[in-house]
């Protein structure tokens, strides 16, 4: 008989399972159901509009044209419901000189859509950076990225809006992110500064993969040219232009559709195939250079979903006239009957017992299953291997006068590895980095050599320590620069031309690795033991960038569990490492990878980091969930006759059966094992499924024990066998345990939004075996307010994939149900 808990347990993994065929077998149906034509206006270059400062516009002899910024709000203000405009963008060059004036104008005419329409803008380069001179414009401008446009168009204002997502700077507008939903789709605009900055980048990579059930939009001003050809030009602000924003950002994602840009006059498109095999629509628009400076000509695309199909018109509300030429009137196909993210799938998804087999079957493996592919594995740990490579400045000398050269030592770690993998069952070798001691060829040749003898046998997986980037002969520090030689030796082409790597990078090997020929962040996949793992390694004190990249890349695993490599991370006491330090070099401490990183992640359960002797620290993530953090540096050891680490390593055996990681270290050299407290122990890790049903057991669900009222509802269920294992009383006690959880869920970052998928996919798995349904419908209204909650915290989909409220009703009272909803 199921106890209660695990009971809360089973409805917890068969949440995805039962709603897959309801959500496959309703796409369709749903979307025609919604699939009601709506409009996306686009309103470009309206600088000479707000230019009443230097009268530039008197070159057409009409003087002040700001009415034609008002022409054009008012005609999307007043054709919201003929049109269905859902929402509007501006592509940048709001105004001409970022002047207080000019941003005065703006700021009216486009509080004319306030409370109607919602809108969005992005800066192009007259929005910023102005400085006065003499020239015939009255100044230059985009020197700089200081600008008025956050007094007048401020953050907090637009935070207030359901479909504000979030910005890149907490106190800036310059980027930023919305949300909307139309027919039945979800979509996210993304609106990036002009000539977008790396971090800016990186941060919209996270923002587009953490939603991929949004279609979504780009927004930036300069990015194509009137030859449909993207920008590649240089300039002194530093930044990305329109080819490097495509390679390094658009072309990455499967769910960027469609890209918006102005600044150069004229129009054109260029539709581009992206990594995914998505096409990709990037269209200009600016008409400042026509007569009065555009004279309010905008653009507004009709997205028809039953057509598949996005029909472009141009418009002059001013003169009510079209632009009917190819470049002005077109359409292009888009296909929106098929949702982003599918439900993963059933065999038979139109079938109608698929949901009563989904319940009847474990939401992962089967145990015989899993215990054909739980043999215990290993991994591999390599500590700080500096003194092995120190044979030119002689470092190790100073503290062992004695010791002569040490480069066998590595040597002999990678021949017992190679020589012991099948033995060990040795899944991936791990180094948290100090390779070398100086960052000098020679002792990379030293490294080379010693991983060259594993090179076609075991994979690994590297970490840069501070001695192993630039190295300062002068001041005699370490990282006294990210210069290394690390990628020269351990090129990223060394491991994505090996085929002992292809299962370990799958398709798309060049996207594991954070910079283009680079090797200091990057990760690894691996299965074992019927499990799904992740590896990532991180520079040494990593930058903002670098942990925007490693947030998002975990992201986009939700179903892999993930170890993180970092040389610097703990102490040698208690704790992670501060930020107080004296290295040159500058970025995230210990506590801040953790702050920033490690604890946002629930599949996150383990940090392995080296730097100063032993050290483990046990963590409880911001979802509950249990991290090890284990650190292991034997250089520096206490016992007198460890001289340079002696060959030590550490051995992680993995016991899937037994829901523990065996830790133990062993010298090669020595033939030794270490048996301090810290040198030997045990940690436990639940291994009995999938990454996200480990949940419960990872005290990342409901860790309550079950309580006496559960006992009979549980009881019931068995003795009177109600239709799919659920009874009325036990729906109740369920859904209440759900709120409850739900309740006592902070909502502190947009990624933790499985409460709604969560919630009304248990009441989708409840539905029939309950006639309550005044019960049904008042839990369902809760569960939107709560929804909505999220959304105004800037919420987005349910992690692990797409499921929306899909409620199927008995047909006998289906519209009722409907309307309550």
């Amino acid at each position: 008989m199921k106890r209660p808990a695990q009971l809360v347990s089973c409805f917890f993994s068969s949440l995805v399972f039962f709603t897959a065929p309801l959500q496959a077998q309703k796409a369709t149906e749903d979307s025609a159901q919604t699939a009601e034509p709506f409009t996306i206006a686009v309103l470009a270059d309206t600088q000479y509009y707000c230019d009443c400062r230097l009268k530039l516009s008197a070159k057409w002899g009409n003087g002040d044209l700001r009415r034609y910024f008002f022409e054009q709000t008012e005609w999307v203000r007043d054709n919201q419901k003929r049109h269905n405009i859902k929402f509007l963008v501006h592509e940048g060059d709001i105004v001409q000189t970022d002047d207080p004036e000019e941003w005065a104008i703006a700021k009216e005419a486009m509080s004319v859509l306030d409370g109607k329409v919602p809108y969005c803008l992005c800066l192009g380069n007259h929005d910023m950076g102005f400085e006065k001179s003499d020239n015939k414009y009255g100044g230059n401008i985009g020197v700089n990225r200081s600008t008025h446009f956050n007094t007048y168009f401020p953050r907090a204002k637009f935070a207030k809006r359901h479909e504000f997502g979030g910005t890149f700077d907490p106190d800036r507008h310059d980027n930023s992110w919305y949300h909307f939903e139309a027919a039945g789709m979800k979509f996210l605009i993304v609106a990036l500064e002009y000539h977008p900055r790396d971090e800016v980048l990186d941060w919209a990579n996270g923002i587009v993969a953490e939603h991929p059930d949004h279609r979504a939009i780009v927004l930036t001003h300069a990015y194509l040219k009137g030859n449909k050809t993207r920008t590649t030009n240089k300039l002194k602000l530093k930044g990305n232009n329109g080819e490097q924003m495509w390679q390094n950002f658009v072309r990455k994602h499967k769910n960027i559709f469609m890209v918006l840009c102005g600044h150069f006059s004229g129009e054109a498109v260029l539709t581009s195939t992206g990594d995914h095999g998505n096409q990709v629509h990037q269209i200009l628009s600016d008409y400042q250079e026509m007569n009065n400076g555009g004279e309010s000509w905008l653009r507004y695309m009709v997205f028809q979903p039953d057509a598949s199909k996005i029909s472009i018109h141009t418009y002059n509300p001013a003169l009510d006239k079209f632009k009917n030429g190819p470049s002005s009137k077109f359409d292009l196909d888009y296909p929106m009957a098929v949702p982003l993210v599918p439900a993963p799938g059933l065999a038979r998804p139109n079938d109608a017992n698929a949901a009563a087999k989904a319940l009847e079957q474990p939401a992962a493996s089967s145990d015989k299953e899993f215990k054909q592919d739980a043999k215990p594995f290993s991994l591999i740990v390599l500590p700080d291997t500096q003194g092995y490579a120190d044979v030119r400045h002689k470092e190790t000398q100073k503290h062992w006068p004695e010791i002569g050269d040490q480069r066998s030592c590595f040597l002999k770690q990678t021949e017992w590895i190679k020589d012991n993998q099948k033995k060990m069952n040795t899944a991936m070798v791990v180094h948290v980095g100090d390779i070398t001691q100086t960052d000098h060829e020679e002792e990379w040749k030293i490294a080379d050599a010693a991983f060259k003898t594993i090179d076609g046998h075991v994979p690994y997986i590297l970490c840069s320590g501070n001695h192993d980037m630039g190295y300062s002969p002068e001041h005699r520090k370490t990282s006294y620069s990210r210069a290394s030689h690390f990628s020269s030796y351990f090129p990223p082409s060394r491991f994505t031309n090996n085929p002992l790597y292809d299962s370990h990078f799958g398709e798309t090997k060049n996207l594991h690795f954070h910079e283009e020929r680079k090797i200091e962040n990057y990760y690894l996949l691996l299965n074992k033991g019927g499990m799904k793992f992740l590896i990532l390694t991180l520079e040494f004190k990593p930058r903002d960038q670098t942990l925007t990249w490693a947030n998002t890349v975990v992201a986009e695993h939700p179903d892999h569990r993930i170890i993180v490599v970092t040389h610097n991370y703990l102490t040698s006491e208690k704790g992670q490492r501060s930020g107080d330090d004296t290295y040159s070099v500058k970025g995230h401490s210990g506590e801040s990878i953790w702050e920033n990183f490690v604890s946002r992640h629930k599949n996150i359960f383990l940090v392995l980091s080296g730097h100063a002797q032993e050290n483990q620290l046990t963590s409880q993530g911001k979802h509950g969930n249990t991290v090890h953090q284990i650190q292991a540096d034997y250089w520096y050891f206490d016992i007198p006759r460890i001289k340079a680490g002696s060959g030590f390593l550490r051995i992680m055996t993995f016991h899937p059966n037994k829901n523990l990681i065996e830790v133990q270290t062993y010298s090669p050299v020595l033939d030794e094992f270490l048996t301090r407290t810290k040198s030997k122990f045990s940690l436990e890790y639940t291994m009995s499924g999938n990454a996200e049903q480990d949940d419960a057991k990872q005290g990342r669900t409901d860790p309550q024990p079950a309580t006496a009222t559960e006992s009979p509802a549980a009881e019931s269920i068995q003795s009177q066998g109600v239709a799919n294992g659920f009874e009325k009383k036990a729906v109740k006690t369920l859904a209440d345990r759900v709120r409850g959880k739900i309740n006592r869920q902070p909502l502190r970052f947009p990624n933790q939004h499985w409460v709604r998928g969560a919630y009304d996919a248990g009441l989708m798995a409840m539905y029939e075996s309950t006639s309550d349904r005044a019960y049904l419908n008042d839990c369902m209204k809760w569960g939107k307010q709560v929804s909505w909650h999220i959304k105004e915290q800037g919420g987005g989909p349910y992690e692990s994939g797409d499921y929306p409220i899909t409620l199927l009703p008995k047909a006998t009272d289906a519209n009722a149900l409907d309307k309550k909803q």
